[in-house]
């Protein structure tokens, strides 16, 4: 009883007071959107949390160097190091690891293979950049393969490759 005589002596609500102010419609809307945000705050921190492993890659950019039209295919002939060739195209291919856990190089089951087409050959490959530059990667062309050796890849750690493919 004394405290809440003190309670109501410095202008502090009563007890009922207070009932009357949780029961009132606004506050138990604040109070549903407050549990609500508990639960999705919950549920975001569990993802973030959550260990994955993941590799990406992603086409930067394709681009086209040269194309024999139809019209002209019997008209000109286009020769890349002696060899005949329809059209001669870059392409700029993106490999990360996107997870959250390291990518050990005996996690892999086998190479990193990218087949670019049944009638596509690759001419050449280049390693364009490797974020961070310590990244290690081996790699080769097969005919219409781009084939990369498994790597240890931490997470954000990148490799872009510049590729030149005929007939693609």
């Amino acid at each position: 009883y004394c405290a809440a005589r003190m309670l109501a002596t410095f202008g502090w609500p009563s007890q009922s007071t207070m009932l009357e102010l949780l029961r009132d419609p606004v506050w138990q809307f604040v109070g549903a959107v407050l549990a609500v945000a508990a639960l999705v705050a919950t549920f975001v921190i569990y993802q973030l949390q959550r260990q994955r492993k993941a590799l990406t890659y992603e086409l930067v950019s394709k681009t086209h160097l040269l194309t024999v039209r139809e019209e002209l295919e019997g008209k000109l002939q286009v020769l890349y190091e002696g060899e005949p060739a329809r059209s001669l195209s870059v392409l700029v291919l993106k490999l990360w690891n996107s997870g959250n856990q390291p990518l050990l190089a005996s996690e892999y089951e086998r190479p990193i293979s990218f087949c670019l087409g049944k009638d596509a050959r690759v001419l050449s490959a280049d390693i364009t950049n490797r974020a961070p530059s310590a990244v290690a990667v081996n790699m080769e062309t097969q005919e219409n393969r781009l084939v990369i050796e498994p790597t240890l890849l931490n997470p954000g750690d990148s490799i872009t490759f510049k590729l030149l493919v005929r007939d693609v």
